[in-house]
């Protein structure tokens, strides 16, 4: 059922377990993304700030992997992810996300 809402078929394309996994996983991804950029912004030393960059970049190159592999499914991916954002983001010990409009009055 819900395959075939992410991809608009009757779930062939990949089947839903699939499209569910990597719609997590690639929101984990980009969670994990996020987090390692803060972090790396908030390092003391260079050195740190540097390493933690380089872990963002990594995460954020299995988040286009799973983003790709979606696609090639035939799901969107954004919509594979949707499911997963609330629960993800809601995890405890996390830092609180901020939200859409303080971002736009930062830019």
């Amino acid at each position: 059922m819900y395959a075939a809402l992410v991809t608009g078929t009757d779930g062939a394309a990949g089947g839903d377990g699939l499209t569910d996994l990597f719609g997590l996983l690639a929101y984990a991804e980009l969670v994990a993304f996020f987090n390692l950029s803060g972090d790396a912004e908030l390092a003391s030393s260079l050195e740190d700030k540097a390493a933690l960059g380089e872990m963002a970049v990594a995460e954020f190159g299995h988040f286009r992997a799973l983003h790709g592999a979606l696609a090639q499914m035939g799901a969107v991916p954004e919509q594979a992810m949707q499911p997963f954002v609330a629960p993800l983001n809601a995890t405890p010990g996390r830092r609180p996300r901020t939200g859409s409009k303080a971002w736009s009055r930062r830019m």
